[in-house]
């Protein structure tokens, strides 16, 4: 089976092209347009000018295929390809799961930073190094509580993974999207290598006024897409 694209929300969808794999499967002809906006208002903020905030729904009639491989898989949230064809997935709760071309669950991995899965907080994206296959070194966003046992940001740790063990090893907060706030909601978070072998890490603003004024502010983490090296620091030239 090649497995092509992925989509991940509170259940896994793959989106592939199957030659071997019995699944269940649904055909579907996307043609959905009212033209009206994607989202209503949630604020009496005025916009600068007339449909600023607002966007409407865009038209499409291309056709496509889901095949469904897994369920009940906890409570999923990045997911990546990973070598021999496999899934690997973070779950919120704070662990990964390695899963092989038919969906099922290989390995669970364990060992991680203390991780906050309070609200929309938990272990969030995930990435592998661009030598992962030298160096096994895996790098994840996750929610840590920092500063006292009510606050919280988002993280960034690495560590070692070798298919042979259940535990990840050397583990490092290399990043810190601070300051920390008392919030449960928006913490991002896309992490992703660029072609020179930096990170691109994404951080929410926490969904209170006080980190959403912070994005605006160059000293603040919420609200930031952040490029940096695998030891967490500016990546030259930013």
């Amino acid at each position: 089976m090649q497995i092509e694209k992925i989509l991940s929300a509170a259940g896994i969808i793959f989106l592939v092209s199957c030659n071997n794999a019995e699944t269940k499967s649904t055909t579907t002809d996307a043609a959905v347009n009212t033209n009206k906006p994607v989202l209503v208002a949630n604020t009496n903020y005025k916009p600068a000018f007339e449909g600023q905030t607002r966007i409407a729904a865009v038209t499409t009639s291309t056709p496509y295929k889901t095949d469904s491989l897994v369920g009940k898989l906890g409570r999923p949230w990045g997911i990546i390809p990973y070598s021999g064809n496999r899934l690997l997935i973070t779950d919120k709760s704070g662990f990964m799961q390695l899963l092989d071309v038919d969906g099922k669950v290989v390995k669970k991995i364990t060992g991680f930073p203390k991780t906050d899965n309070s609200g929309q907080g938990g272990m969030l994206d995930v990435a592998l190094d661009p030598a992962f296959e030298q160096n096994h070194t895996i790098y994840w966003s996750f929610t840590e509580k920092f500063g006292s046992d009510t606050t919280t940001l988002t993280a960034i740790a690495k560590g070692t993974f070798n298919e042979t063990d259940t535990v990840i090893k050397n583990t490092k907060v290399i990043f810190r999207a601070k300051p920390a706030l008392n919030s449960s909601y928006h913490f991002g978070s896309r992490i992703l290598f660029d072609k020179e072998g930096y990170l691109f890490v994404t951080a929410g603003e926490r969904s209170v006024l006080e980190g959403r004024k912070q994005s605006q502010w160059l000293n603040s983490g919420y609200g930031k897409v952040f490029r940096i090296t695998k030891d967490g620091k500016a990546a030259p030239g930013n």
